[in-house]
């Protein structure tokens, strides 16, 4: 997944933030490695936590779901029967 300037608009972004990431990632921000690997994910977490601009911005894109939560759990083995997800987002 890339983040475009067409895809923020859609969050409504503060016009100084929208400008200043129009002018960074013209061609967009590649974040689908997210959902890869740990090690992908990790890399792709690292490379927008040290840079300035999106440090900046990285809680707004989590809260408006732009960027996924950085929460990684094997559930692979829980025992998930009786969980109601119903609200889960």
């Amino acid at each position: 997944m890339k983040i475009t300037v067409e895809i923020l608009d859609r969050f409504a972004p503060c016009r100084g933030a929208r400008n200043e990431f129009a002018e960074r990632f013209p061609d967009g921000l590649d974040i689908s490695s997210l959902w890869g690997t740990s090690e992908q994910a990790s890399k792709t977490w690292h490379m927008i936590l040290s840079d300035r601009f999106l440090k900046q911005h990285v809680g707004w894109a989590i809260s408006e779901g732009l960027l996924p939560a950085r929460i990684r759990a094997d559930l692979s083995g829980a025992n998930l029967s009786g969980a109601n997800l119903s609200g889960a987002n």
